[in-house]
């Protein structure tokens, strides 16, 4: 008799939108398949794309930019100059910060005596990024609908608290979608890293507390 093969068993991938959808099923998919390839691509063509979009409306606002153009120089030309530089920044951006994120999550995880890769980890925060483009996209969309800042979050307490400086990149901070953010991650990393949830909170919190800070110093 022919020996009886065991059926191999597929592992789904994650999908674009599972962190939002049903984030157990997908961070469960991250930490048993961390295929990342066809997420990589969506998010950081529609993330440069929105932060291409956020440096032109920034550069041509003059509530928010008020040098004028140097003499002899073409205004369309310069625009254009920015917006290509934008997205450009924004697809190295949100690569390079995936790819940063994942180094450091992956010691903490494994300093907390957990077990997580650093490509489980990458493609843990690439997919997040469904997050960040939801909040970049309905920036822009209030700042041409009611011609809102493009740069305080709409959904952040610096909308609605008029505070400058410090205080008011802490409050942009406090913002509906990084919180969400925040959880999710907390959750991923119990999920993928199989550390408990003090623990992943700890991380996670360390990560939103981190991104306070730079968004407090450059305001």
């Amino acid at each position: 008799m022919n020996p009886v093969l065991p059926e191999k068993v597929e592992v789904k991938k994650p999908t674009i939108f599972g962190a939002i959808t049903n984030p157990t099923e997908q961070f469960e998919r991250i930490r048993r398949n961390p295929k990342f390839g066809l997420a990589l691509f969506v998010f950081t063509m529609i993330g440069a794309i929105l932060i291409g979009i956020t440096t032109f409306i920034t550069a041509n606002d003059s509530s928010i930019v008020q040098a004028p153009v140097a003499p002899g120089v073409d205004a369309k030309a310069m625009n254009m100059v920015l917006a290509v530089t934008g997205v450009v920044f924004g697809a190295i951006t949100i690569v390079g910060a995936a790819a940063l994120c994942a180094l450091v999550t992956w010691l903490l995880v494994t300093l907390f005596q957990g077990e997580i890769t650093f490509k489980q980890a990458f493609s843990l925060f690439i997919h997040l990024n469904v997050i960040t483009c939801m909040s970049l996209s309905l920036n822009v969309a209030m700042y041409y609908l009611f011609h809102l800042s493009i740069i305080v979050p709409v959904t952040s307490l610096a909308s609605v608290i008029p505070i400058k400086g410090f205080w008011h990149g802490i409050l942009s901070y406090v913002d509906v979608f990084q919180i969400l953010y925040t959880i999710l991650l907390a959750m991923g990393l119990r999920v993928i890293g199989k550390i408990s949830a003090y623990k992943a909170w700890t991380i996670a919190i360390l990560f939103w507390l981190l991104g306070a800070l730079v968004l407090a110093i450059k305001f």
